[in-house]
C-alpha cells in the first residue's frame, strides 16, 4: 500500500481459483467483544479456505490490537491506515490486494456481524451451480447490541425483483454478498465521492453493466442493528448521497417512473426524522416494499 497505509502482516495465501477472499474494514470505537465474533465466523467456516483480507480504518484500540495478536492464522492479512479513509476507499483498497491473486469470488464482511458458518459453503454452491449471477445476497437474522434475536429480514430472491428494488430499497444486505469476481475486472469499484451509500453506489453501476443479482432465502448472517444503526442515515448530509444513487437508477431503462420519484422524495425526507420515528418508518418501509417490488418486477 502506498500513502499512509502500511502491511501489519505478510499476505494470506498464494489464492486460487477455490480461495475466496473476504473483505472487512474496522473502523475506530467498534466493539472488541463484536470485532472478535465476526473474525472469528470468517475463520471458523465450514468452508475454510477463505482469506480474511482487514483494514484497520484509522486509530484502533489497545483491545482490538489485543485480539489481532492473539491470531495465529496465515489466512489473515491485516493493512492499516493511520487515517480514516471510509469504507468504500477501504474495501477499494483491499479489492486491490485480493483480485490479481486469480480468485473466482470475493465475499464482504462488517467487523460487527456474525457469519454463520454455513454461509459461504452456500453461497460458492449456489454461484458454482448459477454462472450468471455476479453478486448473490443472504437473509440474515436482526441481533441488537447484546446478540438478542430482533428477526429475520429477507431480500426479495429474484434478478427482477432485485432490479425493481434498487430505486427505493436496498436489494442487498450489504455485509452479506459474494460476487463474482469478473464483475470488478473492467475497473468497477465502490463509488468514493460519498460516505455511507458506497454499497447502493455500487449496485446502480453493477446494474448499469447488465450483472445479474439474487439472494438465498436463507438466514446466514447475524446482522446487528442498533439505534446507532439507524441515526448514522439520519440528516441531509447522509441522507443525499443515498438520494443521489437512487436517482442515478432511474437512467436503468425501465426503471423511470413518477411513483419511483415520489417514492425516493419521500424516504430522503424520511430521513430527517427522529431517530424514534425513523425507525418506525423503517419497519413500516420494509413492509410496504416488500409488496411493491413484486408488482414493479411482474409489471
Amino acid at each position: 500500500m502506498s500513502g499512509n497505509s502500511a502491511e501489519a502482516r505478510g499476505e494470506a495465501s498464494a489464492g486460487g481459483h477455490n480461495e475466496i477472499p473476504v473483505l472487512m474494514s474496522v473502523h475506530g470505537g467498534i466493539d472488541p467483544e463484536h470485532f472478535r465474533q465476526a473474525v472469528c465466523s470468517v475463520l471458523n467456516q465450514s468452508y475454510g479456505r477463505v482469506a480474511l483480507y482487514l483494514m484497520l480504518d484509522g486509530q484502533q484500540t489497545e483491545s482490538v490490537q489485543l485480539i489481532l495478536a492473539g491470531i495465529d492464522d496465515r489466512r489473515l492479512t491485516v493493512v492499516s491506515s493511520q487515517h480514516n479513509r471510509g469504507l468504500a476507499e477501504s474495501l477499494n483498497a483491499l479489492l486491490e490486494r485480493a483480485l490479481p491473486r486469480n480468485h473466482r469470488y470475493v465475499a464482504r464482511m462488517d467487523a460487527d456481524d456474525v457469519s454463520l458458518p454455513e454461509r459461504f459453503a452456500a453461497q460458492l454452491s449456489y454461484l458454482q451451480s448459477h454462472e450468471e449471477i455476479g453478486v448473490l445476497g443472504t437473509a440474515c437474522i436482526e441481533v441488537d447490541e447484546g446478540g438478542r434475536r430482533i428477526g429475520i429480514v429477507r431480500k426479495p430472491e429474484t434478478h427482477a425483483e432485485l432490479r425493481a428494488l434498487v430505486s427505493t430499497g436496498n436489494p442487498f444486505i450489504h455485509p452479506s454478498v459474494m460476487f463474482r469476481a469478473s464483475v470488478f475486472t473492467d475497473g468497477t469499484r465502490y463509488p468514493t465521492r460519498f460516505r455511507l451509500a458506497e454499497d447502493i453506489g455500487l449496485w446502480v453501476s453493477l446494474l448499469e453493466k447488465g450483472v445479474q443479482f439474487a439472494n438465498l432465502s436463507e438466514p446466514l448472517l447475524l446482522f446487528r442493528r442498533t439505534r446507532a444503526t439507524v441515526g448514522r442515515r439520519r440528516g441531509i448530509g447522509n441522507a443525499w448521497p443515498e438520494t443521489y444513487h437512487r436517482l442515478r437508477s432511474l437512467r436503468i431503462p425501465g426503471q423511470f417512473s413518477a411513483g419511483r420519484m415520489g417514492m425516493i422524495g419521500a424516504m430522503f425526507l424520511t430521513r430527517l426524522l427522529p431517530v424514534p420515528a425513523l425507525e418506525v418508518c423503517y419497519r413500516l418501509q420494509r413492509g410496504a416494499l416488500s409488496r411493491l417490488y413484486r408488482r414493479l418486477a411482474a409489471g
